[in-house]
Order: structure tokens, then C-alpha cells, then sequence
């Protein structure tokens, strides 16, 4: 049995944009992944960005490996 079906790529292609901006990265965002450097203060200025320009709706996801407690973005 197939469990993948065929992927179209232009669709793929199609929906992404490239974005030079963070008011055009929230712009109609369903998700934002961030991937910047490992630094709190850098992340933290991040995200306190793109909750100024994203829907509430927005998922703001981040890609931190070793940024540990999770609670102290919050402190």
C-alpha cells in the first residue's frame, strides 16, 4: 500500500514568499518558525516583534535546542 500520494511541487512552490520584513512575514500567517541565533535576548526581541504584527491566531513556533527553562521567557 502507497501512503504518500504524489506531491505537486508548484502548488508547493506557489505558497511560499519570500519576505524581507517582519510586519510581511506576519502578513496573513498561519505559522512563523523562527531559527535565529541561540540567544534569549535575541529570541525574546524576536517574538515580542512578531506578536506586534501577527494575528492572534498566528503559531509562533521557535527552534531553540539549548535555551532551558522553557518558563524563563517569561521571567
Amino acid at each position: 500500500m502507497n501512503v504518500f500520494k504524489e506531491v505537486d511541487f508548484d502548488y508547493i512552490k506557489g505558497n511560499i514568499k519570500i519576505c524581507y520584513n517582519i510586519k510581511d512575514i506576519c502578513y496573513k500567517s498561519v505559522l512563523i518558525q523562527e531559527s535565529i541565533k541561540e540567544s534569549l535576548v535575541d529570541k525574546q526581541n524576536l517574538f515580542c516583534q512578531l506578536e506586534n504584527f501577527s494575528s492572534p491566531e498566528t503559531i509562533l513556533a521557535s527552534s531553540s535546542s539549548y535555551i532551558l527553562p522553557i518558563f524563563s521567557f517569561y521571567t
